[in-house]
């Protein structure tokens, strides 16, 4: 029987392996991880405010004054 040529999926399967294989034997540098951030990133005072507000949005109706008839 002749040798079949690789299916596009093993073709895959194979890039998967070799890229796996390369990137377990990159050597480790310092241990960090550099992410490069989008510039829009909130910072977490700015989350916890926003957060604050919407929520204080929200329970405004409860927080009124009794009224009382007199």
């Amino acid at each position: 029987m002749a040798d079949r040529p690789p299916s596009k999926r093993e073709e895959a399967k194979q890039l998967q392996k070799d890229r796996l294989k390369a990137f377990l034997e990159e050597p480790m540098r310092d241990g960090n991880i550099s992410v490069d951030l989008p510039s829009n990133t909130i910072t977490p005072e700015e989350k916890t405010k926003s957060m604050n507000e919407q929520i204080d949005k929200i329970l405004k109706p409860f927080h009124q004054e009794p009224k009382i008839d007199a």
